[in-house]
């Protein structure tokens, strides 16, 4: 059967809608992803000049520890850590990666002279060595010098007496050579010279540091304006193309406002019970677009029709969803033709309270018990199978073409089977698998025989074994509850969002109810 015009019409609006939304989605993915490669790249620049500072700061550290080790400590030596950022007498404002090589280049080279120094300190110790010799033989020498001079040789004790004089001569020579020009090397000054620019090397480091982030703090800041701005011209470009479509809009809301006006809208003022099938019918309102800007539109769905309608759901959002049938029934009732409309109500975990308000509408005229709901697995089970059968016979019965009609509002005139029109709420609840099999042909070819299934899943519970929900929704209009919101299952529709109706407040759905009933009883 085809698709009823209007909801054809609401594919189109829905479809120009989409397409707009997803150019708009497009550009701002392009924007975000340039805004992101920006990022990247300030975070490489920002990392690289980071680890350049970093690697100086180390090699400074390594230079100044290995001096640490090489030099003892005095006394009123300051430790690494007492170590405080000082500023160079040269700062390299062009820059500051470069004087920080510069920096530890040269407290590397008094590294190295301290290192020298070390290997160096034993020719020191042999001039010390000799020193110490000399003075020792000049002072043997003076003391030896009376005996010897008593000995009555003269020439002998002054010849004695110099050859003994000269090494303690040679040694005060030495000794005056080694306290100036030949003193020996002490690394003191190029220690000092390390830690103070040490000092110099933290400073730098910081304002390095300090500069690299401020400057990928203002590029990000930059970036995420151009961003902005490319984001609200995007946006209110949409908008503008979106107007646009204000009169294809305003047409399919003139045409589904006919079909299924708004519970508060003042057609109901003036209602009278319908005298031809509906089509279609309204379960609530149509959010299409991206995110603040979407459009609202009446939500038609194609019932009664060649789909059976499931709405799924979790305990969340359950009364929401129970209050949306409740809708849909009322719909039901206002529109259907009095008498062409035949309730079968199944309320398990309500016990019929659910239903309480329809059960004038309850068909009287298949199984027992009529005129009631059904929540007990056995009455269940009673029913669905005399529904089964139904379907069943009417698809081996070639005269129930004749009935086909009465779907259609050019139908013929005459008696007719009614629109039955099955409510199965909490389902799978009292309902095991060889039971759910039978509510199968009856989704899958009921709507074709006058069977038009409405179908309310507790996602929460595990489907019957033998029960195919998934192939199920292929051939239904189904609204699922995402979490957030209920979402409609279709191709054309699955971005849009669905609020669903609740039931009017006051006394229109009395009005409705008592407006149809009496003439209910006159057909039944």
């Amino acid at each position: 059967m085809a698709e009823p015009t209007i909801i054809q019409q609401q594919r189109e609006v829905v479809l120009a809608v989409k397409q707009l939304a997803d150019q708009y989605t497009q550009e701002e993915l392009d924007a975000e992803n340039r805004l992101r490669l920006d990022r990247e790249a300030a975070d490489q620049a920002f990392a690289q000049s980071r680890e350049a500072a970093d690697t100086q700061l180390r090699r400074a550290y390594d230079i100044l520890r290995t001096a640490d080790l090489l030099v003892p400590q005095r006394g009123d030596a300051s430790t690494m850590g007492e170590i405080v950022p000082a500023h160079p007498l040269t700062l390299f404002d062009t820059d500051l990666v470069i004087g920080l090589r510069i920096t530890t280049a040269q407290m590397e080279a008094r590294l190295l002279r301290i290192q020298s120094a070390m290997a160096d300190g034993s020719s020191s110790n042999l001039i010390t060595v000799g020193i110490i010799v000399g003075a020792v033989v000049a002072a043997g020498a003076i003391l030896v010098m009376p005996f010897v001079a008593g000995s009555g040789n003269p020439g002998l004790s002054f010849g004695w007496f110099g050859a003994m004089v000269s090494p303690l001569v040679l040694a005060l020579l030495v000794a005056g050579a080694r306290a100036t020009f030949l003193r020996p090397y002490t690394p003191d000054e190029d220690y000092g010279f390390i830690r103070q620019h040490m000092g110099y090397v933290l400073y730098m480091h910081q304002v390095l540091v300090e500069e690299a982030r401020s400057t990928f703090d203002r590029r990000l800041n930059e970036w995420q304006e151009r961003f902005d701005e490319g984001r609200s011209r995007i946006a209110q470009s949409f908008r503008q193309q979106l107007a646009l479509l204000g009169p294809s809009i305003d047409k399919f809301n003139a045409a589904a406002t006919a079909v299924g006006p708004e519970w508060s809208a003042p057609a109901w003022n003036t209602w009278m019970p319908s005298t031809r099938m509906p089509r279609a019918i309204c379960v609530g309102e149509l959010l299409a677009g991206i995110r603040d800007d979407r459009i609202t539109l009446p939500a038609l769905v194609p019932f009664p029709h060649d789909k059976p309608l499931i709405i799924k759901t979790d305990t969340h959002a359950r009364e929401r969803a129970i209050e949306a049938v409740q809708s849909i029934l009322l719909r039901l009732v206002a529109t259907v033709p009095p008498g062409d409309l035949k309730f079968t109500l199944i309320d398990p975990l309500g016990q019929g309270r659910n239903v309480a308000p329809f059960l004038a509408f309850a068909d009287a005229g298949l199984g027992i018990g009529e005129g009631r709901s059904w929540s007990e697995p056995m009455q269940i089970e009673q029913r669905l199978s005399d529904l089964a059968n139904l379907v069943e016979g009417a698809a081996e019965a070639t005269a129930f073409a004749s009935m086909l009609p009465r779907l259609d509002p050019n139908r013929a005139n005459g008696v007719a089977e009614p629109c039955r029109v099955l409510v199965m709420l909490d389902f799978p609840t009292n309902v095991s698998g060889p039971v759910s099999r039978l509510l199968t042909p009856i989704l899958q070819k009921g709507p074709r025989y006058g069977v038009h299934p409405i179908l309310l899943v507790d996602t929460d519970q595990s489907m019957p074994y033998g029960f195919n929900l998934h192939e199920m929704e292929q051939i239904a209009t189904t609204l699922a509850w995402d979490g957030r919101r209920f979402v409609w299952h279709d191709p054309d529709f699955k971005n849009c969002w669905v609020e669903l109706d609740k039931p009017p407040r006051g006394g229109l759905a009395k009005k409705i109810i008592h407006g149809v009933q009496p003439q209910v009883l006159r057909t039944a």
